[in-house]
């Protein structure tokens, strides 16, 4: 075999042993989200306008949802859903994330999620008027009302299609078999407020407490024997040079 063919074999055979890469996958466990890079990260808010990525008076960016104060409708309640944070959440053990929450009411803030069949509802916390809260949702069955569905707790989560995060008071349960995923499955009523709420350093926990940014992931090693046959063919390409001296 020449040389420039022995080369291109070791080049397939390398990048075969190469650790494979899952690309468009957002969501890191133990990593801060501080929409800093001014992306949206999955969010959409639906009917409602925005969601945006705003900078407060100190330059620190957050997201930012939008509110109108109706008592009903698109756009009437602290609500907000997310495209990127699915899949199978069984590792994860919290939802943490400050609200910022410049307005004069408190908020009864939850976090959500569903997949096709089911959709959970946390318990509330609450964001006080006029502050910063820094909220923890404890990812386990004791701590959600299972808004629609009869599939268990588990099962969801090991399949979530869609995050949310909203604010109000009162979980509308027993939702039909009509009811899609992401139609309203609260009062929105409850916690009308005519501005702006933020949401900012989210982070979703695989232990309690382990809100700082993850370290960047060492290397992967490849196995024992793929180093072998790539120590093989080096010295193979080694002595093909030295023959054809």
């Amino acid at each position: 075999m020449s040389v420039r063919k022995l080369n291109l074999l070791f080049c397939v055979i390398a990048f075969s042993v190469l650790p494979q890469i899952t690309f468009g996958q957002s969501l890191v466990v133990d990593q801060v989200i501080d929409f800093e890079d001014l992306s949206l990260n999955g969010f959409i808010n639906g009917a409602a306008p925005g969601p945006f990525v705003t900078a407060d008076a100190t330059g620190n960016n957050a997201l930012e949802i939008v509110t109108n104060g109706n008592p009903a409708g698109g756009g009437s309640g602290v609500l907000v859903f997310n495209n990127d944070f699915v899949g199978d959440l069984t590792g994860v053990d919290s939802v943490q994330f400050d609200v910022i929450n410049p307005n004069a009411t408190d908020l009864n803030f939850r976090f959500s999620f569903g997949d096709p069949s089911n959709v959970f509802v946390s318990n509330d916390l609450l964001a006080t008027a006029g502050s910063t809260s820094n909220l923890t949702f404890g990812l386990n069955p004791g701590n959600f009302v299972q808004a629609v569905g009869v599939d268990p707790f588990s099962q969801a989560l090991s399949n979530v299609d869609q995050s949310r995060f909203l604010a109000n008071p009162i979980v509308a349960t027993g939702g039909g078999a009509n009811r899609a995923i992401g139609a309203p499955i609260l009062d929105l009523a409850g916690n009308p407020v005519a501005g702006s709420v933020f949401i900012d350093n989210l982070v979703f926990n695989s232990a309690p407490g382990a809100a700082a940014p993850a370290a960047a992931p060492a290397a992967a090693v490849p196995e024992p024997s793929s180093v072998s046959l790539l120590l093989g063919l080096a010295g193979l390409m080694a002595t093909g040079r030295r023959r054809k001296i």
